[in-house]
């Protein structure tokens, strides 16, 4: 009887306050139906394990959709295109990309740098990819190629990261399929083998663009509700107990919804 009314006093005394969560599936105590902010961070899929490599492909997939579910409310966001990172606020409807792809081809621009010991792809002014020369290093990913952050040493590397000796270059690393592009003829060869692998670059964007969707009313059931997303992970802001008499009486307020 005692917990009864300890649960009582907690639902009926106490007005609800704002808790923020962050996670993929979150199982939460929603006191009032408000959702103060509701945003996806959208994240990209990379399929398989282990280190990608033209043996060992690792497909990365983007999103056209976003689902988001809170309780017995689900709702399906239509983005237009397909993305592979961002933020979506379901609330006002904006979407932000923080990532863009691109796959190298017959008509990417591919050269190597005065000395000729790296290739580097020219990205151009459309999207260029976020740089910095310090630790934390942007986030990319990649197919068929290791990502790496910092430039190796030994030319039995194959790998693909950022340049830091310009805004919209970034390293491709083909040292096991021609060891060295000193002259002319092997780094021709290098540049055909790269674009033979076809690797497929996904990657932080210099500047985020900015899409308006449509702004969604959502009201969650008030009692224990599961959120969740199939494009990432959630932040959210809603409204929970708190505990009349606080946390030195015992009382949690994950317990009390």
């Amino acid at each position: 009887m005692g917990n009864l009314m300890q649960r009582w006093q907690g639902m009926i005394l106490s007005a609800p306050h704002k808790a923020t969560a962050s996670g993929n599936n979150l199982s939460l105590a929603i006191a009032a139906p408000k959702i103060e902010r509701l945003v996806v961070n959208i994240q990209p899929v990379q399929s398989g394990s282990g280190t990608p490599s033209p043996s060992n492909v690792r497909p990365i997939s983007g999103h056209s959709t976003v689902n988001v579910t809170i309780g017995a409310d689900s709702r399906t966001m239509t983005l237009g295109g397909t993305y592979y990172g961002g933020t979506l606020d379901l609330l006002t409807g904006v979407l932000t990309v923080t990532y863009g792809a691109m796959t190298v081809g017959s008509a990417t621009a591919i050269n190597s740098n005065t000395a000729g010991d790296f290739l580097y792809i020219n990205m151009g002014n459309t999207m260029p990819f976020k740089h910095s020369t310090t630790a934390p290093h942007p986030v990319s990913y990649c197919d068929k190629l290791e990502v790496v952050t910092t430039r190796p040493r030994t030319r039995t590397t194959t790998g693909l990261g950022e340049y830091d000796g310009g805004t919209y270059y970034s390293y491709i690393y083909v040292w096991d399929i021609a060891k060295t592009v000193t002259t002319a003829t092997t780094k021709a060869k290098a540049i055909a083998a790269l674009r033979e692998i076809a690797p497929t670059w996904v990657f932080e964007i210099q500047n985020p663009q900015t899409y308006q969707l449509d702004p969604q009313t959502i009201r969650a059931l008030t009692g224990r509700q599961t959120v969740s997303t199939d494009a990432g992970s959630i932040d959210i802001t809603y409204y929970t107990v708190r505990p009349p008499y606080g946390a030195e009486r015992g009382l949690n307020h994950d317990l009390l919804l």
